[in-house]
């Protein structure tokens, strides 16, 4: 599938690039290496993660995200089709409270 056929390499002067990007999003998924001492190592394993193995650590990350989520919701029932005051269909309502769960 998809994870198979994208496991191509990132480039230095990609990598580079999008961690010299302006924007905050961008240089938060491509952080720059580290300075000094074994940055080339560093470098090295950057070129290392393929587009598959970024996607994968996204991926776990949004789902330890949306799992520590507590998500509440507030459905509205509309009384009428119509959207006017004063007009109640029960059917409607019912309906709207059988499906909703």
């Amino acid at each position: 599938g998809m994870l198979l056929k994208n496991v191509d390499n990132l480039t230095a002067n990609l990598a580079t690039i999008m961690a010299e990007s302006t924007s905050p999003f961008v240089q938060e998924k491509f952080p720059a290496p580290p300075e000094g001492e074994g940055s080339q190592q560093a470098l090295k394993r950057q070129l290392k993660d393929t587009t598959c193995h970024k996607f994968r650590q996204q991926m776990a990350s949004l789902m330890t995200e949306l799992r520590d989520c507590r998500p509440h919701y507030m459905r509205c029932i509309r009384p009428n089709a119509f959207k006017q005051p004063d007009v109640f269909n029960m059917d409607l309502v019912l309906t709207q409270l059988k499906y909703f769960g």
